[in-house]
């Protein structure tokens, strides 16, 4: 058995998605190990699109197998600001008994990685600055595999769509939802 992913208090103890059971149990005894539920976690994403699309931004979409993706283009303002905007979306997850993870960038690229990979659970990168927020992040945080395929698909499209803000949320449940 492997680990579907981790919390805070477990990736701090050096666990990771991927881990062998064994040896996380190794790291932390105590570990609170729960079945993984995709098809219940992409259930509860799509559930959680259409709560956003309520409350938070007129577009959201679910994001791979972890996260939201929500155009927020002309919305943070009803929050007072993107930095408020995001601790609200967080304190709803919190309250829901969800561990969030939220970036705003430009790009959907910069928010995926940075909501993924940054070292904060909000990250917001200002415009032009996606480089620097990004450059230290592995290899990985590229969608490498993902944006090859959509490459493929693009191919002769073009897309002028620079002006937006993109939200990005990676949750990040216990070991399973």
């Amino acid at each position: 058995m492997i680990l579907a992913a981790v919390d805070d208090a477990a990736a701090a103890a050096g666990l990771h998605p991927g881990m062998a059971l064994t040896h996380a149990r190794a790291l932390m005894p105590d570990l609170d190990v729960r079945d993984a539920d995709p098809q219940g976690d992409r259930a509860l994403l799509h559930r959680l699109a259409l709560f956003a699309v309520r409350r938070w931004t007129p577009t959201a979409q679910v994001d791979e197998l972890d996260g939201l993706l929500m155009d927020i283009s002309g919305v943070a303002h009803l929050f007072d600001g993107e930095q408020r905007m995001a601790r609200h979306i967080l304190r709803f997850c919190h309250r829901a008994g969800l561990f969030g993870r939220i970036a705003i960038a430009d790009t959907v690229g910069a928010a995926h990685a940075l909501a993924r990979f940054g070292k904060e659970r909000i990250s917001i990168c200002r415009t032009h600055e996606e480089l620097t927020a990004l450059g230290s992040m592995p290899i990985a945080a590229l969608r490498t595999r993902r944006a090859s395929a959509g490459w493929r698909a693009a191919a002769g499209h073009r897309t002028d769509r620079r002006s937006g803000r993109d939200a990005s949320c990676a949750s990040e449940p216990a070991l399973g939802w």
